[in-house]
């Protein structure tokens, strides 16, 4: 027997949930607190798998062509309601001279500002964490 995974059944039958029309304020509280429960999970989870891929040397790359400000505007939303929780301030910036799209892996990197942005919260008591994104060097290859 094919069986989803326990985390994708969790998620699954949440977005469902969500689309009911009579769901009062707590529910829909209720069903976000499950997805986004359910979400850091599985990063937890892939973060792990990746550290281990890592260690043994089999971590694969899979560049692709990323929108970058739509990307930035994803992450920046998910920290912002990290920093939120926290009563701290999320600012970002994003340099005006920074091209359209740029050739990566976007789950990594993903991954990887999500850690950083995510420990910055974490640790910080009061104030605020600020994400800044400029072009450092740019080559005309």
């Amino acid at each position: 027997m094919n069986c989803a995974p326990p985390l994708n059944a969790i998620l699954g039958y949440a977005q469902l949930f969500r689309h009911k029309q009579a769901l009062d304020e707590w529910q829909r509280v209720a069903i976000n607190t499950i997805e986004r429960g359910g979400d850091h999970l599985l990063t937890l989870i892939s973060d792990i798998v990746d550290v281990s891929k890592s260690e043994a040397g089999k971590l694969e790359l899979a560049p692709g062509v990323i929108d970058l400000r739509a990307f930035v505007q994803d992450i920046v939303n998910i920290v912002s309601g990290r920093a939120g929780t926290k009563a701290l301030s999320f600012a970002h910036a994003i340099a005006a001279d920074l091209p359209p799209a740029v050739a990566a892996d976007e789950q990594r990197l993903r991954q990887v500002l999500l850690n950083l942005l995510g420990n910055a919260v974490k640790f910080t008591d009061s104030g605020r964490v600020e994400l800044r994104i400029a072009v450092l060097s740019r080559s005309d290859a």
